[in-house]
């Protein structure tokens, strides 16, 4: 069963939002589920507050305008937040320089501290990476896993240069892990969500998707002899 779902255009908290979704009945009889209230002292279950009837899930429908919002966030956070301003000559009279001589009783270890502090922010050689929204992490998986049905993590990282606990969070919610068989390790789509990576086939090539893995560094690259199965089911190992 399908149900389609419309966001009201006049309301100032949907003006950045895609106006029309899919409401997909996964399970009309799940068995043994229910909600539950939590006690305020404790996170426990309280008592039960109802049964669930039906599993749902609701997907944005891609069409004209939602390529247009995604178009207009990926401009948006391409924007630099930090911009160089050159000073001019009368400015440069006014500047205050710090002296680089070091103190009477500066030792190497102070003077190498500040150096030193500055490497614990780096992990592995590598800059901290920035979140991405969840919407567009989520428009970028699914063009990945429209090229190859299997995935590693760390082919994903380098493929959409996101945090890996924030990766992880987002590929809970539309892969599953294997953890037998051929592809031991790798993602793939749950079955609900593989139409939607077959849709992206039908955006034109400047839509949000393509703007998207335009900013991303990690291309997949050429495949290597790491591959297993046939071209276009796994994605090379990193």
């Amino acid at each position: 069963m399908r149900i389609d779902l419309l966001v009201p255009e006049d309301k100032p908290w949907a003006a950045d939002l895609p106006k029309r979704y899919q409401l997909r009945f996964m399970n009309t009889s799940p068995m043994n589920e229910f909600v539950f209230t939590e006690g305020k002292a404790t996170a426990h279950a309280f008592e039960i507050a109802g049964t669930i009837q039906h599993e749902a899930n609701v997907s944005a429908i891609i069409d004209n305008e939602y390529r247009k919002i995604m178009q207009s966030r990926n401009a948006a956070y391409a924007v630099p937040k930090r911009t160089l301003m050159p000073m001019d000559e009368g400015a440069k009279g006014n500047a205050t320089y710090v002296s680089s001589a070091p103190r009477d009783n500066a030792t190497f270890a102070t003077l190498a501290q500040p150096a030193l502090s500055g490497l614990s922010t780096k992990k592995g050689g590598q800059e901290k990476r920035e979140r991405l929204p969840r919407e567009e992490l989520l428009l970028m998986l699914f063009t990945a896993f429209k090229k190859y049905n299997y995935w590693t993590l760390k082919a994903l990282i380098d493929k959409t240069q996101q945090p890996s606990g924030w990766l992880r969070e987002v590929l809970q919610d539309i892969t599953v892990l294997n953890k037998r068989g051929p592809y031991t390790g790798m993602y793939q789509l749950k079955p609900e969500y593989r139409d939607r990576a077959a849709d992206l086939a039908k955006m034109n090539p400047t839509a949000a998707g393509e703007a998207v893995l335009a900013g991303a560094s990690g291309a997949s690259g050429p495949a290597d002899d790491s591959i297993i199965g046939a071209p276009g089911t796994v994605a090379p190992r990193r």
